[in-house]
């Protein structure tokens, strides 16, 4: 049977994705999965909240003891980081939202193109439940030179699995339906760069 729970599901999502996607196989439903994304969302937004207070909690507590007064600040350092969390909460939510349907909207065309199967609701999925490596991905980071590639390369293996599963076809071609789609990302997030830079170079004297 398919885990219900949160926690059940993240642990199946990080550690048998192949059983945890057969057994969501036959659910076209997208609101469990969104749900999942947001409460993923939500825990990493808390958890980054929290070691930024370990960071900075003196710096707040410094500039609230001296602007408090003026600003009519009653909690201090611990208010201000109140603030910071729930900003932080409120942004992932809004675009963590956004990215993962146009994500996954432009991801489903690529995997239609090399031969998938599967509907837009399975692609989206996929994308929403892979989301939850996002929580262990803040520790493992964290180890110098080798933390980042091994989050990559569990991301990248949970969508493989999920899209060979859902769209039936193989991770060969799972892999390139995602290339394109990164390939395509990258120039869509570079032209504005671009012309910001050559905005910027020919206003300079």
């Amino acid at each position: 049977d398919a885990p219900t729970g949160y926690f059940s599901k993240l642990k199946a999502v990080l550690f048998s994705p192949r059983e945890f996607f057969e057994s969501i196989s036959g659910d076209e439903r997208i609101l469990p999965a969104y749900v999942f994304l947001l409460l993923s969302l939500l825990l990493y937004g808390v958890f980054f909240g929290f070691l930024f207070a370990l960071i900075f909690g003196t710096v707040f507590g410094f500039i609230a003891a001296f602007l408090g007064p003026a600003l009519g600040i009653v909690g201090g350092g611990a208010l201000l980081i109140l603030v910071f969390v729930l900003l932080l909460i409120g942004l992932l939510f809004f675009f963590g939202s956004l990215a993962s349907f146009i994500g996954a909207g432009m991801l489903h065309l690529f995997l239609k193109l090399f031969g998938g199967q599967g509907s837009y609701a399975k692609t989206y999925q996929v994308m929403a439940y892979a989301s939850g490596i996002l929580l262990p991905g803040i520790v493992i980071s964290l180890i110098p030179f080798v933390g980042a590639v091994i989050v990559a390369i569990w991301h990248f293996a949970v969508f493989l699995i999920g899209f060979s599963i859902f769209h039936q076809i193989s991770k060969m071609r799972a892999f390139l339906a995602w290339v394109c789609f990164a390939i395509i990302l990258t120039v869509i997030i570079s032209i504005p760069k671009m012309m910001f830079s050559k905005s910027v170079t020919s206003v300079s004297p």
